[in-house]
């Protein structure tokens, strides 16, 4: 039973639940859904698409049990009229869902939904009489008593609320839930717009997450997750969906857990869940489970003979270590089983390579000196590692040489305080990437990083390309590793830098498997709340 609920795609997230006794579904007493599709604009480009999307929206979701209400091309006064009913419906412990379709825009951090007449104003001062505040709808939501409360936006993030001359931002903003019960969808990054399928009448996003819910015993993050990645397939990696929130358990939507069923090809499902691994050990267990599967056990066979003709390649095969700086010898932390290499004080440019064409705003240099040596992971935390250390593996797939995903800042801080480390700090993240070149990679990119064209879209085992000097390996790509500071826009310079001294994100290095190359630099930087998780973000250890 175990294996095969590592195997059964639809099944993963119920199956690790029914493996931890301590987390337990979130039951709610009703589920309630306003649906607002935008098309029809008087000044705005229409979208036609989007009163489809309404439309297949809320049928899916009364196929799930939810009281669905439909509302289409609303004016601002419809806008607030329409949503202060639908709260007035919320009953104590509910799931709440608005889903919205149709432009959306940002201004000054706050999100707006467009209404049908909106026309854009010459001051930005202007936008709050015109459009409709998102944050307001989310603070309806968390005040209604709701238990659940789930706000989707299919809408694009490049929108432009004023004139070109007002310095107003485009997009939409992060926005952040309560500590516990409040979900928010993008259906795209910022200055992305949500696209839409010729082929199809619904966006994307909205195909992408119908079918997601449709999926017999599927629970609600399980499915905006799994449409997160299905959307950023299906556009050939040009929308990347964002999803911020915390949930304390699974919510499931379609009735009974028990009632999940088995795929209807079960053998080409468990198949191509193993096949591409390096790891002999789920191979063996799908020929002890699935030997009745002809064909799949046939190739799982083959794969098994390539792989120990593989088990110990001739050192050429390796991937080497380029002009390796001696330093003292890689320890083995006995409590992670993982080893740390000693990277030595120096002084560096921080931030934007010379000649880097690449850079982004907030990779401005800096000049930087660390005046202590300290010890850095050979490699990113594992899952066999993780799960050693703290009895849990997060990861929605098991793959033991695997980095560990889906660990916020806090639990990532937490590992590596149980091990007697700590995160790095940026500027210790960078000099270590670095390893004393100017230049933005340390090696040919393919050579050295996991990225969106090379890595078949899913983390890859570590130690699968080539290290840096200090003997570091996937320092770019494969997954963003949380540092220990909080962000600011500025690089932190000066001596023994520790980043800003307070604020709402924390920061992330590496670029990983899911984003293209212009993230892969040593100096590229991002940003994310430290409540938050995904499968593209893992962890590295430092030691003093």
């Amino acid at each position: 039973m175990k294996w095969i609920c590592l195997l059964l795609i639809p099944a993963v997230a119920f199956c690790q639940v029914l493996a931890d006794k301590s987390i337990r579904p979130v039951s709610v007493a009703g589920k309630r859904a306003l649906i607002i599709g935008n098309g029809t604009y008087q000044y705005q480009d229409r979208i036609p698409q989007a009163l489809h999307d309404a439309d297949d929206m809320a049928g899916t979701l009364r196929a799930l049990g939810f009281v669905t209400t439909v509302r289409k091309d609303l004016t601002l006064s419809d806008l607030n009229r329409d949503v202060a009913a639908f709260v007035r419906t919320i009953q104590a412990n509910d799931l709440a869902l608005v889903y919205y379709s149709g432009h959306g825009g940002m201004m000054d951090g706050e999100n707006y939904i467009l209404p049908v007449n909106y026309e854009r104003p010459a001051l930005p001062r202007e936008v709050d009489q015109r459009a409709f505040r998102m944050s307001f709808l989310k603070k309806d939501l968390e005040d209604s008593g709701a238990r659940v409360r789930v706000l989707i936006f299919d809408a694009c993030r490049n929108s432009s609320l004023v004139g070109e001359k007002s310095g107003a931002g485009t997009g939409l903003a992060a926005m952040r839930g309560q500590p516990e019960g409040t979900v928010i969808a993008f259906a795209s990054d910022d200055g992305q717009p949500a696209r839409y399928d010729p082929a199809d009448r619904n966006s994307f996003y909205t195909k992408a997450l119908r079918s997601q819910l449709a999926q017999p015993g599927v629970h609600l993050k399980e499915a905006l997750e799994r449409t997160q990645l299905q959307v950023f397939q299906d556009t050939r990696r040009t929308q990347r969906p964002y999803l911020y929130g915390f949930l304390t358990g699974p919510v499931f939507l379609s009735g009974a857990v028990a009632s999940v069923p088995k795929p209807s090809n079960l053998c080409g499902d468990a198949w191509a869940m193993v096949k591409d691994g390096r790891d002999p050990a789920p191979l063996q267990l799908f020929l002890q489970d699935f030997a009745e599967c002809g064909q799949e056990v046939r190739l799982a066979r083959l794969r098994m003979t390539t792989l120990e003709r593989r088990a110990d390649p001739p050192p050429a095969t390796r991937p080497e270590v380029v002009a390796r700086i001696d330093t003292t010898s890689p320890r083995t932390n006995p409590k992670d089983g993982l080893r740390y290499v000693w990277i030595p004080p120096g002084t560096f440019q921080m931030g934007c390579s010379p000649g880097d064409k690449e850079c982004f705003d907030n990779e401005t240099p800096v000049r930087v000196t660390l005046t202590k040596g300290y010890w850095l992971g050979e490699t990113e935390v594992t899952q066999a590692a993780y799960q050693k250390v703290t009895g849990n593996n997060p990861s929605i797939y098991y793959m033991a040489k695997s980095p560990v995903v889906s660990v916020n800042w806090g639990e990532a801080q937490a590992y590596c305080e149980r091990i007697g480390g700590r995160l790095p700090t940026e500027a210790e993240w960078e000099h270590a990437a670095r390893g004393g070149i100017t230049g933005a990679r340390y090696g040919e990119l393919d050579r050295v990083g996991w990225y969106s064209e090379n890595s078949a879209m899913h983390a890859n085992d570590v130690k699968g390309k080539a290290a840096n000097v200090y003997g570091l390996y996937d320092m770019l790509g494969n997954v963003w590793e949380w540092c220990g500071d909080w962000y600011d826009s500025k690089l932190p310079g000066g001596t023994d830098p520790t980043g800003a001294t307070g604020g709402t994100v924390r920061v992330l290095r590496g670029g990983s498997w899911g984003f293209n190359a212009r993230y892969l630099r040593a100096s590229g930087r991002r940003r994310l709340a430290p409540s938050e998780r995904n499968f593209l973000i893992g962890l590295r250890c430092a030691w003093d």
